[in-house]
């Protein structure tokens, strides 16, 4: 840092001096003048105005400008919050400022800022383990209206989505901070009261014929519950075939990850969707060789379907499963009610090949991943299952029916 006899008094790299170092420093000090911090890639500007330490307005490239005054002071703390979280950039500290020809913003305490600076960072990183993807890409539409949830910021949450939305709109309509908004907002989420993904995703049309399947399967599979979340579970021999059959089963065309193979052996992927009528899936997949029943039990208590992804063209083996099947029906007879297990096989030549499939009943062969990843997959794949339970959409709890399908 060098200081200048000029306006400006300090000058550095936020590699020596991180953002909230530096507005901490000048709180203590007291100082009124202009905090202007630079970060290189994407190129963002953002310059704060301190009065006697206290933040008083926002400019640059990260604050908007235009709309309401409410929305323009949002965006402005917001701005401040993300330029709180650099680790990369510079800095420039002037000093002289003219006084404000109007009235500061109300951007915060310096304590306050930087405590929920560090909160949106964690929020953040949560919201793109789930959809990694822009913020702007991100949709978010409501699901049900039946809660007994009566915390005040998701309540606001779940009153300002009345509709299909951006989620990035959300934080300033309700007033609220974004990394407030978006942790509501995945709660929600999670408790299926609101449903996340891109604009095409939670805009699908209601598919009832889907839904209808799935109560039905429901209905068979937990007897007398009012369970409203059918539980999949995927196995399969390496950690790149996992992410593209939770992939195909969910309806989407991701690329996996470049560091899967060299995921750890345990690494479990787990993914929910909203099916319509209040009714969701839950997947959870697992390398083969790591489905241990001590380890796996309390993650696949009471799953309907355990699904085996045997992709021949990635070196799996046909007629290798033995072990496997057995740990799976061990851990069948754990649980109460009924599960099934079934194979998916896929693979140059796979439709074609007689396989020796007497271990474990299989669903379908695919001779390659493209026939997997359309979104007519998932109805395909259940309403084969319940062809296999002979049952219909339209069919209820019947005690006769609750056997399980391709025991060993």
């Amino acid at each position: 840092m060098r200081s200048s006899g000029t306006s400006e008094w300090a000058q550095g790299s936020l590699r020596l001096l991180s953002p909230a170092d530096l507005l901490g420093l000048l709180a203590r000090r007291r100082f009124t003048g202009r905090l202007t911090l630079v970060s290189p890639t994407p190129r963002q500007v953002v310059t704060l105005l301190l009065v006697d330490g206290l933040p008083t307005q926002v400019l640059g490239l990260g604050a908007r400008k235009g709309g309401p005054a409410a929305y323009a002071l949002h965006h402005a703390r917001q701005a401040l919050l993300e330029a709180l979280a650099w680790t990369v950039g510079t800095f420039r500290i002037e000093t002289g400022l003219a006084p404000l020809e109007h009235q500061p913003q109300r951007l915060g305490e310096v304590e306050e800022l930087l405590s929920s600076s560090s909160d949106r960072d964690r929020v953040w990183a949560r919201l793109m383990a789930r959809l990694p993807r822009p913020l702007d890409e991100i949709a978010v539409a409501p699901v049900g209206s039946d809660t007994n949830d009566r915390d005040p910021v998701r309540m606001r949450v779940r009153g300002a989505v009345r509709r299909t939305m951006p989620l990035a709109e959300v934080p300033a309509v309700c007033g609220l901070d974004d990394h407030v908004a978006l942790t509501a907002a995945l709660d929600l989420a999670d408790a299926g009261l609101l449903t996340l993904g891109t604009a095409a995703e939670v805009e699908a049309p209601p598919r009832p014929a889907l839904a209808a399947t799935v109560r039905a399967l429901l209905g068979v599979l937990q007897p007398g519950s009012a369970g409203r979340t059918l539980k999949v579970t995927v196995l399969s021999w390496d950690a790149r075939t996992c992410f593209r059959a939770v992939e195909a089963i969910l309806g989407r065309d991701r690329c996996a990850p470049e560091d899967a193979d060299d995921l750890p052996r345990y690494h479990i992927l787990h993914e929910t969707a909203q099916l319509g009528n209040g009714l969701r899936l839950e997947v959870l997949a697992f390398r083969a060789d790591a489905f241990e029943p001590l380890f796996a039990a309390p993650l696949v208590q009471d799953c309907h379907l355990f699904l085996l992804f045997t992709d021949i063209d990635a070196g799996h083996v046909l007629g290798t499963e033995r072990p496997l099947l057995e740990r799976v029906n061990e851990l069948r007879a754990m649980f109460h009610g009924t599960s099934i297990a079934a194979r998916i096989t896929v693979g140059l030549g796979a439709a074609t090949d007689p396989g020796c499939d007497v271990l474990i009943p299989e669903l379908g062969r695919f001779d390659s991943w493209r026939q997997l990843m359309l979104p007519t997959f998932l109805p395909w794949l259940l309403s084969e299952v319940a062809t296999r339970l002979d049952i219909e959409a339209s069919s209820t709890d019947d005690p006769q029916r609750t056997q399980p399908v391709g025991s060993t």
